[in-house]
């Protein structure tokens, strides 16, 4: 799955899970919700 995201997403959502877990899931929630 992760091969058919843009390099620049990947590169985004990796300092986000860096970051922390929680933000990851604000994240996704924000995209699934909005």
């Amino acid at each position: 799955m992760a091969k058919l995201i843009p390099g620049k997403i990947r590169t985004e959502g990796i300092a986000l899970y860096e970051a922390g877990k929680i933000e990851i899931l604000k994240v996704k929630d924000q995209m699934i919700y909005s």
